[in-house]
């Protein structure tokens, strides 16, 4: 992750999260990342945003200037989770096999 707050650093996402103050992090203020998709740049805002039921919700609102859809890329997910990551221990930890998709050169 690399930030431009204060100074420049270029840091593992467990740094960033913990130089990271949290009156500067949803819901108390909204952040700006520019994720890069390969090459592509997106431009998103990590807020929380009403719902018609009046739920307020974790959002991460992506700003993309092609036809191209990118929301199932994963860098968007890493992107939601840096903003929004679980509290340790909040996730139950089990491991799920798929079968390996056929392809067609084996």
């Amino acid at each position: 992750v690399e930030s431009f707050t204060l100074q420049r650093c270029l840091c593992r996402p467990e740094f960033f999260l913990q130089a990271w103050a949290a009156n500067c992090r949803p819901p108390a203020s909204p952040a700006i990342f520019v994720i890069d998709l390969n090459g592509h740049f997106v431009t998103s805002i990590a807020t929380h945003l009403q719902a018609a039921d009046g739920v307020v919700k974790p959002t991460l609102v992506v700003f993309n200037t092609t036809g191209t859809q990118y929301l199932d890329n994963a860098s968007c997910s890493f992107t939601f989770d840096l903003a929004y990551p679980p509290e340790p221990g909040s996730l139950p930890i089990e491991t799920i096999r798929h079968a390996a998709p056929e392809h067609p050169l084996r």
